[in-house]
C-alpha cells in the first residue's frame, strides 16, 4: 500500500513538474515581444496640436482653345501648373474684360521690358478672380502683385471694377518676337479666359569698357596704379544667352568687350587670388556701356562674429534679445556691415523678421573700426512654429550685403534656446540596401538611442521590431542624434540628427549599413556602446523583413547573420534567459520524480 501510494506521489510530481513547467515556459512566449519604447523626458507634457504651411502645387485645366501654359512663380509663393484637355464646364465662368500689353509695340533687345494685365468685372455681381501669366522670349518678373496666384485667396472684383497688374522683363532672343499671356480663372472654375498681347525685337549690339581695381588707400574710387593686371574677366549672358572668349586686363586693369549683342550679362573672374568682386550683372543696350568693378578682401579674412541670447527657454511670442559681437582684426575699418540670418528658411529660427536689428538690417549697415569690437543688440519675437518644434536659433552671415559682395562672409556661431511644451510621435525603420538600387530591407533586433541634441543627453531608446519598424510617444518636440548600438552604423549620407515637430512624425526611415573594421574605427556618432551591459552576445541567424516601401525585396538580401557584438540589452526582450531557467526548473523536478520512484522499488525489492 505505501509502496504504491509512493509511485503515485513520484509519478503525480513528474506531472506536476511538467505541467507547471509548461505553463511558465507559456508565459514566458508570451513575454518575448518586446515591451517597444522607453522614454525619459519630462514627468508633464503637454500635446500641441499645429498645421503648418506648405508649398501649394496648383493643377489648372483649360480648354481645347488656351494655350499651352508656363509654370510661373513669384516672390510670394511656390507653384507648378499642369495643363490638361477638358471638356468645358456646364456653366463657364462670367465674361470679364481682359487684356494683356506691352507698353511698347518694340523693343531693342537688350531693353527693359513693361507691360500691364488689366482685368474687368463686367458681370452684375461680384466675382474673386485669379491670374496666372508666363511670356515666350521674356523672364518676366511681378513687382508689387496682390495675392492673385492660383493658390492664394485671389482678388474680389465688385461690378464694374478693375486691377492691373504690372510686369517687367527680359528679352531672352533678339531674333524672336515677345508675347505676354494671361489666364484669368473666376471663381475657380475649371474653365480659364486667356489673353496676349505681343511686340517686336530689334537686335542691336553694344559694348563694355571695364576697369578692375583694388582700392588699396581706402577712399572708395580708383585712383591710378591700383588697377589689377592679368585678371581673366568672362561674361555670359546677351539675347540668345552665350558665354564669350575670355579677355584679360592690362596693367592698368582694364578690359574690354565689342560689338556684342545686347542683354545683361554675368561676369565672373579668375586670378584675384583671394579677393571677390560684387554679384552685379552688366547691362549692354545699343551702346557703351563702362564698368568699374572693385575687388575686395574677403570680409572674413579679418572678421569675427558671434551671436548669443538671453535665455536658454522661451515661449512662443516671447521677445528674444540677441547680443552680436564683430570684431575687426585689420587694419582697415570694415563698413557697410549688414546682417543675413536664417539662410536654410527654417520658420521655427530667428531672422526672419529683421525689423528689430537695428543697423544690421538690410539698407543700412554697421561699420568696424580697424582692431576694434563692436557689440550690438538686436531683438526679435519667438516665431509660433518654435513652439512646434520645441526650439529656436539664430545663426547669420555678416557681410558688405547691400554693396552685393555675397562671397566670403563672416559666419556666426549657431545659438539654440528650448521652446517647451510640445509633445511628438516618431514612427520609420533602419533599413538597408545592399546594392545601393533603391530596394531595402527593414533591419531587426537593433537597438536604437536618442539624444537630447541640446543637452547631450540620451532621453529614449527601443529596439526594432521583426520589419525593422521602430516607434517613440511622448518625446518632446525638438532635436535629437540618432546613435545605433552594435553591428549596424548609420550611411555617410544618413544625417545623425533630426528634428521632430509636434504631433506625428511617420516616416522617419533611418539608411543603416553593417558596421566594418573600417567604419568602426572612424565612426563614433552613429553608433553607441550598450548603456548598461559590457558584455556582448552574438544574436542568432537573422531574416530581415521587408520595409513599408514598396520597392523591397526580402527574397534576395544578404544580411550579417552573426553581427558584431550586438550588446547583450538587445536580448532582454527575446526571454531566451527565462526559457534557460525554466528548462533546468524543469530538469530539477524530472530527478526528482525519477528518485522517488526508485527508492520506491527499493522498498518493495526488500
Amino acid at each position: 500500500m505505501s509502496h504504491t501510494l509512493a509511485r503515485r506521489i513520484a509519478a503525480g510530481s513528474g506531472a506536476l513538474a511538467i505541467a507547471f513547467t509548461t505553463v511558465l515556459a507559456g508565459m514566458a512566449a508570451a513575454d518575448e515581444t518586446p515591451t517597444g519604447t522607453t522614454v525619459t523626458s519630462p514627468s508633464e507634457t503637454t500635446t500641441v496640436t499645429s498645421t503648418a504651411g506648405a508649398p501649394t502645387t496648383v493643377t489648372s485645366t483649360s480648354t481645347s482653345s488656351v494655350p499651352p501654359s508656363s509654370t510661373t512663380s513669384s516672390s510670394t509663393t511656390t507653384s507648378s501648373s499642369t495643363t490638361t484637355t477638358t471638356t468645358p464646364p456646364t456653366n463657364p465662368p462670367s465674361q470679364f474684360g481682359l487684356t494683356a500689353a506691352f507698353d511698347k509695340a518694340t523693343y531693342n533687345s537688350g531693353d527693359d521690358v513693361s507691360g500691364k494685365i488689366t482685368i474687368t468685372n463686367t458681370d452684375d455681381v461680384a466675382h474673386t478672380v485669379h491670374m496666372s501669366p508666363f511670356g515666350e522670349n521674356v523672364d518676366l518678373a511681378f513687382p508689387n502683385w496682390p495675392a492673385i496666384w492660383p493658390g492664394m485667396a485671389g482678388v474680389n472684383l465688385d461690378p464694374g471694377s478693375s486691377v492691373v497688374l504690372t510686369v517687367t522683363g527680359t528679352i531672352t532672343d533678339a531674333h524672336k518676337s515677345i508675347t505676354l499671356w494671361a489666364n484669368l480663372i473666376v471663381d475657380s472654375k475649371s474653365a480659364v479666359q486667356t489673353a496676349s498681347g505681343t511686340a517686336s525685337v530689334v537686335p542691336t549690339t553694344g559694348s563694355i569698357d571695364g576697369t578692375m581695381y583694388f582700392d588699396a588707400n581706402g577712399n572708395g574710387q580708383y585712383d591710378p596704379g591700383e588697377g589689377l593686371p592679368d585678371v581673366q574677366v568672362t561674361i555670359t549672358g546677351g539675347a540668345p544667352s552665350q558665354t564669350l572668349p575670355a579677355q584679360k586686363t592690362d596693367k592698368d586693369g582694364h578690359f574690354a568687350f565689342t560689338d556684342i549683342p545686347s542683354g545683361s550679362y554675368t561676369p565672373s573672374f579668375s586670378g584675384l587670388g583671394g579677393l571677390v568682386t560684387p554679384w552685379t550683372p552688366w547691362q549692354v543696350k545699343d551702346q557703351s556701356v563702362r564698368v568699374t568693378e572693385e575687388a575686395r578682401h574677403k570680409v572674413s579674412d579679418t572678421l569675427a562674429a558671434s551671436v548669443k541670447l538671453n535665455a536658454d527657454s522661451y515661449a512662443v511670442g516671447d521677445t528674444a534679445q540677441i547680443t552680436v559681437t564683430l570684431t575687426n582684426s585689420g587694419d582697415h575699418d570694415l563698413a557697410g556691415i549688414t546682417a543675413w540670418c536664417d539662410r536654410s528658411g527654417d520658420s521655427h529660427d530667428l531672422g526672419w523678421n529683421m525689423a528689430g536689428w537695428g543697423d544690421l538690417r538690410d539698407g543700412h549697415g554697421v561699420t568696424v573700426p580697424a582692431h576694434e569690437t563692436v557689440t550690438v543688440g538686436a531683438t526679435e519675437a519667438v516665431p509660433a512654429d518654435a513652439g512646434v518644434y520645441g526650439s529656436t536659433g539664430v545663426g547669420c552671415d555678416f557681410g558688405q550685403f547691400d554693396a552685393q559682395y555675397q562671397d566670403g562672409t563672416a559666419r556666426s556661431n549657431f545659438a539654440t534656446a528650448q521652446v517647451p511644451g510640445a509633445v511628438a510621435s516618431v514612427e520609420g525603420a533602419l533599413v538597408y540596401d545592399k546594392d545601393n538600387d533603391g530596394h531595402t530591407v527593414g533591419v531587426p533586433g537593433v537597438t536604437l538611442n536618442l539624444t537630447d541634441h541640446a543637452s547631450q543627453k540620451v532621453v529614449a531608446h527601443t529596439i526594432t521590431d521583426a520589419d525593422g519598424g521602430y516607434a517613440f510617444s511622448g518625446l518632446p518636440a525638438g532635436s535629437y542624434d540618432i546613435a545605433l548600438v552594435g553591428a549596424w552604423r548609420l550611411t555617410d549620407s544618413e544625417s545623425p540628427t533630426r528634428s521632430f515637430r509636434a504631433g506625428d512624425n511617420p516616416g522617419q526611415d533611418i539608411s543603416v549599413e553593417p558596421v566594418t573594421t573600417s567604419s568602426s574605427t572612424t565612426d563614433s556618432s552613429t553608433t553607441s556602446p550598450s548603456p548598461t551591459d559590457s558584455s556582448t552576445t552574438s544574436l542568432p541567424p537573422t531574416s530581415p523583413s521587408m520595409t513599408n516601401a514598396p520597392t523591397t525585396d526580402t527574397s534576395t538580401a544578404e544580411l550579417p547573420v552573426t553581427p558584431v557584438d550586438q550588446a547583450s540589452p538587445a536580448l532582454a526582450y527575446t526571454g531566451v534567459a527565462d526559457a534557460a531557467s525554466l528548462t533546468m526548473a524543469a530538469i530539477g523536478a524530472l530527478v526528482c520524480g525519477v528518485s522517488l520512484v526508485l527508492m520506491s522499488r527499493r522498498r518493495h525489492a526488500h
